[in-house]
C-alpha cells in the first residue's frame, strides 16, 4: 500500500471512530430519555440529516469537481472538529438534545461536500485495479470500528460524560484533517480547455449520467426505495432493548451487524469484478429476508445471527456498486455522479423514519418484519424487472 493510501485509508478510519462514537453517544442518550421524548428526539435527529443530505448532495458533487478534492475534505474534517467540540462546552440539559440534533444537522451538510469528494478522490491516488481491493479492505476497517467503538462507548461515555465524548470525537477529525493534508492526488481536469461550466450546468451534467446509464439507474431506483425501509430499520434499532427485552440488545445488534459487514467486504473482494446486475439485486433480496428472520426469531440469539446475516448480504452490494461506479465512471464527473447517487438513495429516507416514528411501536417486533418485507419485495420486483429489459435488449 502507497503512502496516498494509507493517509487515506488512516484518515478515514480515524474519522470513522469519530462518526461512530458521536452517533452512538448521541442516540444511546436520546433513547435513555422518556419514552414520548426520545422517539420524538430519535426521530428528529435522523430524519433532519436525511432532509440536509437530500438539499446539498447535488451541489456537493459539483463543488467536488469543480474544487481541490483534497483541500475539500480536510477543510470539512477541520470544521466537524470544531462543530463537535463546540457542541461539548453546553451542559448537559435537556436542550443539549437539540444541540446534538442542530450539530448533527452541521455534519450532514459539510458530509454532503466531503462524500463526494471523497469517494471521487479515491482513483486519483491509485490504479483502477486496486480501487475495488481498497475498497473492501477500508469496508473491513470501518466495519471493524463499527465493532469495537459501540463496545468500548458505553464505558467512556460513563467515563468522560457525553460531552468528554463529543470532545474525543472533535480530536478525531483534527487528526484526520492532518492526514489527509499530507495526500498527493492528480488533477482530474487537467485535459479540460476553457471555461469550466457552473454549478447548475454541473449538477445537470451528474443527473443526465445517471438518467442515461440504465444500469445505475436501475440500481438507484431500487435503492432509493430500499432505504425508505432501511430508515425504518435504523430508527428501530437504538429502541432494541425495548423491543427485544434486553437492554444489550442495541449495543449486540450494532457489534453483530458490524461483523456481518466485515465478512461482506471481504467476501466482496473474492467476488469476480464483473458482477451482473442480476445478482447484485438478489444479495439485497437476501438481505430483506434475513430482518424479516430477525422479527419472527424467537430468542435474542437467532436475531444477532439474522442480523449479521443481513449485513454480509447489503455490504456486498454497496461495495460493489460503488466499486462498478469509481472504475467506470469518468474522473472529471465523479464528484456529479456520487453526489446524484447519494441524493437519489436517501431520497425517501426521511419518510421511512416519519413513517415508522408514526406508526410503528417501538416496543413491538413487527416493525423489523415490516421493513424486511419492503426490502425483500422491492429487490424482487428489480430483478424481475433486469431479467425481462435484458431479454428485450438483446
Amino acid at each position: 500500500m502507497n503512502k496516498n493510501k494509507i493517509y487515506l485509508f488512516s484518515s478515514r478510519s480515524i474519522s470513522k471512530i469519530g462518526d461512530v462514537l458521536f452517533d452512538y453517544g448521541n442516540v444511546t442518550w436520546m433513547a435513555g430519555l422518556s419514552a414520548g421524548m426520545a422517539a420524538k428526539y430519535v426521530a428528529l435527529y435522523q430524519s433532519v440529516q436525511s432532509v440536509v443530505s437530500i438539499i446539498f448532495n447535488l451541489f456537493g458533487g459539483a463543488v467536488a469537481d469543480k474544487a481541490n478534492r483534497k483541500k475539500l475534505i480536510v477543510m470539512a474534517n477541520v470544521l466537524s472538529g470544531c462543530a463537535c467540540i463546540i457542541i461539548s462546552l453546553f451542559n448537559q440539559t435537556a436542550t443539549m438534545a437539540l444541540g446534538m440534533i442542530v450539530v448533527n444537522s452541521f455534519l450532514a451538510l459539510i458530509g454532503a461536500f466531503s462524500s463526494p469528494a471523497y469517494k471521487s478522490i479515491i482513483p486519483l491516488v491509485m490504479k483502477k485495479d486496486d480501487i475495488l481491493n481498497f475498497n473492501a479492505n477500508m469496508e473491513t476497517a470501518i466495519q471493524i470500528i463499527n465493532v469495537s467503538v459501540p463496545v468500548l462507548a458505553l464505558p467512556l461515555v460513563k467515563l468522560v460524560g457525553v460531552r468528554g465524548a463529543l470532545l474525543i470525537d472533535g480530536v478525531s477529525f483534527f487528526i484526520s484533517a492532518l492526514l489527509n493534508s499530507f495526500i498527493v492526488a492528480r488533477d482530474p481536469n487537467t485535459s479540460r480547455v476553457g471555461k469550466r461550466p457552473g454549478i447548475l450546468v454541473s449538477i445537470f451534467d451528474g443527473l443526465k449520467y445517471v438518467l442515461h446509464d440504465a444500469t445505475v439507474r436501475l440500481l438507484l431506483i431500487v435503492s432509493a426505495l430500499i432505504n425508505l425501509f432501511l430508515a425504518g430499520y435504523n430508527y428501530l434499532l437504538p429502541f432494541g432493548g425495548n423491543i427485544f427485552m434486553d437492554n444489550r440488545a442495541y449495543a449486540m445488534l450494532l457489534s453483530s451487524g458490524a461483523i456481518g459487514s466485515i465478512i461482506g467486504a471481504f467476501m466482496s473482494n473474492k467476488i469476480r469484478k464483473s458482477i451482473s446486475v442480476f445478482s447484485l439485486l438478489g444479495w439485497l433480496a437476501a438481505s430483506g429476508v434475513f430482518i424479516v428472520l430477525m422479527a419472527l426469531s424467537p430468542n435474542l440469539v437467532g436475531t444477532i445471527i439474522a442480523n449479521a446475516i443481513f449485513e454480509i448480504c447489503l455490504t456486498i452490494y454497496n461495495v460493489q456498486f460503488f466499486s462498478i461506479l469509481q472504475m467506470s465512471v469518468n474522473d472529471e464527473i465523479q464528484g456529479r455522479v456520487f453526489s446524484a447517487v447519494f441524493t437519489v438513495a436517501v431520497l425517501f429516507m426521511p419518510v421511512g423514519t416519519w413513517m415508522f416514528s408514526e406508526f410503528v411501536s417501538i416496543r413491538a417486533k413487527w416493525g423489523f418484519l415490516f421493513a424486511g418485507l419492503g426490502i425483500c419485495v422491492t429487490a424482487l420486483i428489480g430483478m424481475s424487472y433486469e431479467k425481462i429489459w435484458r431479454k428485450s435488449s438483446h
